[in-house]
């Protein structure tokens, strides 16, 4: 992996194997234009990462778990975990 120290390699070979990508779609990239628009109309916009990452979450119909509350609760009828 590029920019990944040869001790750290191993670690996140081994992670990457465990965990799910969750691919950026066309049903991702409609939420993320419904979720801006609607934090836009509330004048709470939030940073495009944030939107790509609830979006992704929405598509999914997968809970998001954050410690960021104070962006992704802006968000309507989003399932949060907070860890």
């Amino acid at each position: 992996m590029v920019g990944t120290k040869t001790d750290q390699e191993e670690f996140w070979k081994k992670f990457f194997d465990k965990v799910t990508i969750l691919p950026f779609n066309k049903s991702v990239n409609d939420w993320a234009v419904s979720i801006t628009k609607q934090l836009k109309s509330s004048n709470k916009l939030i940073e495009v990462p944030d939107i790509f990452i609830a979006a992704t979450a929405k598509a999914h119909n997968l809970p998001l778990a954050t410690l960021n509350l104070k962006h992704f609760e802006r968000i309507k009828d989003l399932a949060i975990v907070q860890i």
